[in-house]
């Protein structure tokens, strides 16, 4: 198992619509991450940047199947509006076991 850490940034006054979102995240994205081995997920903010850890069964095999989703495709094109990755920096932070 690996533990995943992120950041990104939500424009001020988009964080009501962020948690909107993701009260009604879509069936298949969620099957989507189960079927990735993405588990314990929690998310949370501070001053306008948003905090993500995850725990993955393998990395490897969660990277391909989410590169070939069409559900993550729309997904990202969904929330595209209100997350940004901050400048400079990776989308995933950090990966450690």
């Amino acid at each position: 198992m690996t533990k995943q850490v992120q950041r990104l940034r939500i424009p001020p006054g988009m964080q009501e619509e962020y948690k909107r979102r993701h009260d009604n995240l879509w069936p298949e994205m969620g099957e989507l991450l189960r079927q990735c081995g993405i588990r314990n997920y929690t998310i949370w903010s501070y001053d306008g940047d948003m905090f993500a850890y995850c725990e993955v069964d393998d990395p490897e095999t969660c990277r391909k199947v989410l590169a070939g989703s069409e559900v993550k495709e729309r997904w990202d094109e969904y929330m595209s509006d209100i997350l940004t990755v901050p400048e400079g920096e990776a989308r995933l932070m950090f990966e450690f076991n």
